[in-house]
């Protein structure tokens, strides 16, 4: 959840037994809270009906019926409900610490994306094979965490509700249009509503033309034109993940006779962030960058959390050399003793600064 602690808002009442910390974003369906669980001193998100609806027992009924039947889904990226409060029109969920995707417009390389699309088609495999839907995707309720985590809100959520002069609809930019013409979903509405998503993402002018062609499909006017299944789909977003990760591996020179790589000597120890992607909210990495290549690094950790395919947004100093670091990548191996404990962190992509940065610090070495 996007932290806005220094947002205006009216406190509403919390369920009893949790104390509010901050408010943490406003969306077009509720307000979301950071809060404590005093029973067990745990952080959870608190979500509360948006005033403006609340007043219905019509969208009461829908917001907290979506809640009960999300906690039966299981799924990494399905953000957990932890419970329901009816009386304060109010639903808990796992702390997520991280920022919805509106906060990273435009910003995001093509593999991200890709990963992203992919995980969230995902999480949806198992509504679609029931023939249900979400139906209300968008920027503001899929999550992206501090290691790479996806995460995804609102299942069940009608997108349009009426209740006399009372009106919810979902941003329309993300509806598809079958839905705006006849109220249809099915998992083609997921489908076109996130490529739209996907596509707010990365500059359009960086955006490789396999990449686009799977946004484009996805995005079809005609949904039988946005493939054959959700795995199809999904499928498709794996392949462009694939190719740019051999397309950043020629970039950055992994090939075993052009590599350049270094064992740090104790005095170019680096410290380096695993990073949320909430302004202001950074964890030092426990950390030594032991050895350093323009593919990838070693990382001497402890850090249990770290397993093979965990995926980080790193940020590192290198002795000698102005600027920084910024790299996306993804954990390949972890060594454990009599070898120094760690991970290999291999790079899949690199801001182009950063990457002049690394070079230069591997030339001079």
């Amino acid at each position: 959840m996007d932290e806005t602690a220094d947002t205006p808002f009216s406190a509403p009442v919390p369920p009893e037994g949790h104390s509010l910390i901050a408010p943490a974003g406003d969306g077009r369906r509720g307000r979301w809270f950071k809060a404590t669980q005093l029973r067990l001193n745990r952080t959870v998100a608190l979500k509360f009906l948006h005033p403006a609806l609340a007043e219905s027992a019509l969208f009461v009924e829908a917001f907290l019926n979506a809640g009960r039947q999300a906690a039966g889904i299981v799924h990494q990226a399905a953000l957990p409900v932890i419970n329901i409060y009816p009386r304060q029109r109010c639903i808990a969920f796992q702390w997520c610490k991280g920022s919805p995707l509106a906060a990273s417009a435009r910003s995001l390389g093509p593999f991200r994306v890709a990963h992203i699309g992919e995980t969230v088609l995902d999480c949806l495999a198992a509504l679609h094979v029931t023939g249900r839907c979400h139906g209300n995707l968008s920027p503001g309720n899929i999550f992206l965490d501090g290691e790479g985590g996806v995460w995804v809100d609102d299942f069940f959520q009608p997108p349009a509700m009426r209740d006399g002069d009372r009106v919810f609809e979902a941003d329309h930019a993300f509806l598809a249009p079958e839905f705006l013409r006849t109220g249809r979903l099915d998992w083609r509405t997921d489908v076109f509503t996130l490529g739209c998503v996907l596509d707010t993402l990365i500059d359009r002018k960086q955006m490789p033309r396999e990449l686009a062609g799977v946004l484009e499909a996805m995005r079809a006017l005609d949904p039988a034109r946005r493939g054959e299944s959700p795995e199809q789909v999904k499928a498709a977003l794996g392949r462009v993940k694939k190719l740019e990760e051999s397309r950043q591996s020629a970039i950055l020179g992994r090939r075993p006779a052009r590599r350049r790589y270094r064992r740090m000597p104790a005095e170019f120890e680096v410290s380096m962030q695993r990073r949320s992607t909430t302004p202001g909210e950074t964890a030092v990495l426990l950390n030594k960058i032991r050895d350093i290549g323009e593919n990838g690094v070693f990382i001497e950790t402890e850090d249990a959390l770290l397993t093979v395919g965990s995926i980080l947004e790193l940020d590192f100093a290198l002795k000698g050399v102005e600027g920084k670091v910024h790299a996306f990548g993804i954990v390949r191996w972890k060594s454990e003793p009599p070898m120094p404990k760690g991970v290999g962190v291999q790079f899949l992509e690199v801001d182009q600064a950063g990457l002049q940065n690394l070079r230069q610090f591997l030339g001079e070495r």
